[in-house]
């Protein structure tokens, strides 16, 4: 791939040596902790979702800090459940029994309209706190945070809790 990208970048007369490549989400975690070295996480939401966050080496066997590229977009497990409508989701995608995550997330955030932000926003660690111990029965404390941060409305909310 470096050397498909080297002769393209040639061919439109730009002298450059391709050193490295890296996923997306690795990527933005790496422009994050350039711009603020507290920036310990980056998910990708667009045609694809993805997550990669910053381990302290007590946790993995190397020196310092390592990223850890989750690719949850990949996740499945047979020990959840799967319904009809999943199931004829895979079987309709490209390449059935993969990225199955990514597949339930597209048609779910097209569907419900989840994640078409009104602007570009940082979901911080203090919204996210808030977020994960709102204990009310109508998540309010979550409706909240995504109004304020992504614009999203209580209706959205409503109907995607109630599907």
């Amino acid at each position: 791939m470096v050397a498909e990208l080297t002769k393209a970048l040639s061919r439109q007369g730009l002298d450059m040596r391709v050193a490295a490549l890296v996923n997306d989400t690795i990527g933005k975690l790496a422009g994050g902790k350039y711009l603020n070295n507290n920036v310990a996480a980056a998910v990708i939401l667009g045609a694809g979702t993805n997550a990669v966050y910053v381990e302290r080496a007590h946790a993995v066997p190397k020196s310092g800090e390592t990223i850890i590229n989750m690719e949850w977009g990949n996740f499945w497990s047979s020990h959840l459940p799967v319904a009809e409508f999943d199931q004829a989701l895979d079987q309709g995608s490209l390449n059935v029994g993969e990225q199955i995550f990514e597949i339930l997330y597209a048609e779910y955030s097209t569907k419900w309209m989840l994640f078409q932000l009104k602007s570009r926003s940082i979901l911080r660690t203090p919204e996210m706190s808030a977020m994960h111990h709102d204990t009310s029965p109508d998540l309010r404390v979550v409706e909240s945070k995504l109004n304020d941060i992504f614009g999203i409305s209580g209706s959205c909310l409503e109907s995607t809790l109630n599907e």
